[in-house]
């Protein structure tokens, strides 16, 4: 039998989201068109943990979250005491 090896190649599996997004913008991606929603298949929910996931990772590296939700949460960072 002929034995067929496959390699992985996963540039960004060391990266944090935020600097995935980081990442992407150098690349010019619309980052905007991307899609991580576990919810739903048209829009992003805004709710499910990849959609939070989405919006703390924009966050952190410090860029615009574009992204259109169907929900999109208060951020508790920005409430004043």
């Amino acid at each position: 039998s002929m034995r067929i090896k496959n390699k992985i190649f996963a540039p960004f599996i060391s990266l944090n989201k935020d600097e995935v997004i980081i990442e992407g913008l150098h690349l010019e991606v619309p980052l905007k068109n991307t899609f991580s929603c576990y919810a739903d298949s048209h829009k992003h929910c805004g709710v499910c943990l990849s959609c939070r996931l989405r919006q703390e990772s924009f966050y952190w590296a410090n860029v615009l979250d574009e992204t259109e939700y169907i929900i999109k949460p208060d951020d508790y960072r920005n409430k004043e005491e």
